[in-house]
């Protein structure tokens, strides 16, 4: 992959489709188990209509439940969430989601078109493609497009 390529992708080339999701009524502690089984970052909060209302991170447990000494076994998600995080469009060029991590210091950015969640996008999955594209440009050519 070269620059151009890379430039050209679209969040919907890089993005995960498996989205660990729970609702408002979830204990922190079931969401982090469920984050260190999968060994991810971040889980998307649902309503009952299946909508993005929130996004619970490392940095909710750390800084809102941690540093405030909550329970994990009796704090519910709903109480430690980012409320209404920013989403993105899957067609966006991952442009997009470059500026956005900069600008909002986001780590996790849930992917929804129409209305309806379809994936997440992580900083850990644009390092991974910048990883590629300078392994590529420093030793050739490995791979034959985006994964």
């Amino acid at each position: 992959m070269n620059i151009e390529q890379m430039f050209a992708l679209k969040i919907m080339d890089v993005m995960q489709k498996d989205v660990v999701t729970v609702t408002a009524d979830t204990t922190v502690y079931a969401a982090i188990k469920a984050m260190a089984t999968k060994r991810i970052g971040a889980v998307v909060v649902l309503n009952d209509q299946e909508l993005v209302v929130g996004i619970f991170t490392e940095r909710d447990l750390l800084l809102q439940v941690t540093a405030r000494d909550r329970e994990l076994k009796t704090t519910i998600i709903k109480d430690v969430m980012t409320e209404n995080p920013v989403v993105l469009h899957p067609k966006l060029l991952l442009t997009e989601a470059f500026a956005l991590f900069k600008a909002g210091n986001f780590r996790h950015v849930p992917i929804v078109d129409k209305h309806k969640l379809v994936g997440i996008i992580s900083v850990k999955d644009v390092n991974k493609l910048l990883y590629e594209l300078v392994g590529d440009i420093f030793f050739g050519e490995k791979n034959n497009g985006p994964r």
